[in-house]
């Protein structure tokens, strides 16, 4: 079934979730799924989607602002069509591990729909750091890319099968 539009939007502190973002219209792409991909900040009304695919970075246990407003302000109208969520940020020995998504976060996805979200390691680069905070974090050893491109790409493969009619919704998105 090409020619789904699906938005795919995201909230990024340094850029890793945005990369992350890219890569999955990408792949939904390789579907021949219409795709537009914008931060959160930017993104249009869902409405005039036929799917949605939502990420953001996590720092201090906390998805971004950007993110959180977006998905509370147009729950009802994500509701009505497939959803998936993401989320970036765990590095070091945790990157590897599951760990428990923000709570809001977490009731949010129930309100639209969207299977268990997904976590993606992140990328803590000391260029890329803004705040004394981050800065100090990402020369630590918690510093790396720990992003698997291969579990990206193959969970985007995942929710395009699902729009496409290959596996239902909640295989997609149900690994986190």
């Amino acid at each position: 079934m090409s020619g789904r539009r699906v938005l795919v939007a995201y909230a990024t502190k340094m850029g890793s979730t945005a990369e992350i973002a890219d890569a999955i219209a990408d792949q939904l792409r390789s579907h021949e799924l219409e795709v537009v991909v914008l931060p959160f900040s930017a993104a249009p009304d869902p409405s005039g989607f036929d799917a949605f695919v939502g990420g953001s970075a996590i720092y201090a246990t906390r998805w971004q602002r950007s993110a959180r407003r977006y998905l509370r302000d147009h729950r009802e109208t994500l509701a009505a069509r497939p959803c998936w969520l993401f989320e970036s940020g765990p590095t070091g020995d945790l990157s590897e591990r599951r760990h428990e998504s923000p709570a809001g976060v977490i009731r949010l996805a129930g309100e639209i729909g969207s299977p268990q979200i997904k976590v993606f390691g992140g990328n803590l680069d000391a260029a890329r750091a803004t705040s004394a905070i981050a800065k100090w974090v990402a020369n630590s050893d918690l510093a790396g890319d720990y992003r698997n491109w291969t579990d990206i790409r193959d969970w985007a493969d995942g929710v395009a099968r699902s729009l496409i009619g290959g596996v239902p919704d909640s295989v997609a998105g149900s690994e986190g």
